[in-house]
Formats: C-alpha cells, structure tokens, sequence
C-alpha cells in the first residue's frame, strides 16, 4: 500500500512537471497592477498628519464635538462617534507611532496606514501597539473610514498587568 502512494504521488509530481519554454502564467513573478497608482503630493502628506493629530487629540480628550467635524458625515457612523468618545472618556490615550500616507487611491481618498500606542487603565502595561488603516478626504481634512485592531502587547511585558 505504502509503495502505491509513493508511485501516485510521483506519477502527480511528474505531470505536474514545468516545460521552461513555455512558463505557466500562474508562476509569474511580475506585477500586473489593475488600478492607476497615484503619487503623493506634499499637501495630501501634511493634510493627512493634520486630520490624524485632530483626530487623536479629540479621542484624548474625547471631544464629541471636534470628532464630529473630524469625521466625514457622522451621522449614520453615531456608534463609532460614541466608540471613540467612550475610549477617550475611559482614561484610554493614544498616541501616534507611525503615519504611512499612500497617496490618492481609485476612491478619490488619501489611503493611509497607522500604528497607535494606547495606554489606560483597562488595558495591559505599559501600552498596546495597535494597527490600522483607512481613507481620508483632502484637502477637507476629515476621516472617510478608520479601522483599527485592538493591538499586541510590546515584547517582554506581562499581557495580565
């Protein structure tokens, strides 16, 4: 039984073989971009550094009325509105570690990505890195959509602190 497995499995292996002459399109290793890449302009740049300082000063300081006029049309996001006034009012703070601006994308939006140190009373010692990403509307300078992972706890910490 054994020797009629391995014979199967070589007999696949062998049809499976690749002629050089004629690569398989599924083995490429170039690119092929289905989308037009934006550059980045240095006023997408610093509207996206002044949105997300905005944004986390009113999340600090959980500031109802400055997240509102951060966020692009809050009125049917009410539940992230009330998320982020509820972590600001919990003690939690954030604080920016990394902005990446990736330029304009097919929405019209400047994408981005960020890690965020949090810090509080309910969440482990010292902080928690979280990660995230969204879409912000320049030159207006408010949020289109936001997302962000609860995080991990650095290295060497006590996640039960």
């Amino acid at each position: 039984m054994t020797r009629l497995r391995i014979a199967l499995a070589a007999a696949v292996l062998i049809s499976c073989g690749v002629d050089a002459s004629h690569p398989s399109p599924s083995a490429s290793t170039t690119a092929q971009p289905t989308a037009t890449s934006v550059r980045l302009t240095a006023d997408d740049d610093l509207c996206a550094r002044q949105t997300f300082e905005r944004l986390i000063a009113a999340v600090n300081a959980a500031d109802e009325t400055r997240l509102k006029t951060t966020m692009l049309d809050p009125a049917p996001r009410k539940d992230a509105l009330d998320a982020l006034v509820a972590v600001g009012r919990s003690g939690e703070t954030w604080t920016l570690k990394h902005l990446d601006v990736n330029g304009r994308g097919w929405h019209g939006g400047v994408d981005f990505g960020v890690e965020i140190r949090r810090s509080g009373p309910r969440l482990p010692t010292p902080f928690i890195e979280s990660a995230g990403k969204g879409v912000l509307d320049c030159p207006a300078e408010r949020v289109m959509l936001f997302g962000l992972g609860y995080g991990r706890v650095p290295r060497g910490a006590d996640p039960r602190s």
